[in-house]
């Protein structure tokens, strides 16, 4: 389970015996950030990166994680297969 303060800012893992342990290093903080601009708050659920969705979204999510400014630049409609597809951008990066 990942844990994180209300900014997006601190980010923790619960290990198995209930310990928190920081990763904040190694999360992309800017794009949790923009995320929770795009969606509102959110829980990062590791059970979402089992679920499907368009390529397009997979896009979005990387452009949105290599250029920040992107989310200024346009909408989006199903928040959804946002998280999801952040989901699985954020559980890669934190390997």
């Amino acid at each position: 389970m990942i844990e994180h303060n209300k900014s997006y800012s601190k980010f923790w893992k619960v290990d198995d015996n209930g310990n928190m342990v920081d990763i904040t290093d190694r999360c992309p903080i800017v794009l949790c950030q923009n995320m929770k601009d795009l969606v509102g708050d959110y829980e990062i659920d590791h059970n979402l990166i089992t679920k499907e969705t368009e390529d397009i979204y997979d896009y979005i999510i990387e452009k949105l994680y290599t250029m920040p400014n992107y989310l200024e630049e346009t909408s989006f409609k199903s928040p959804d297969k946002l998280k999801i597809a952040f989901t699985k951008l954020f559980f890669k990066l934190i390997q």
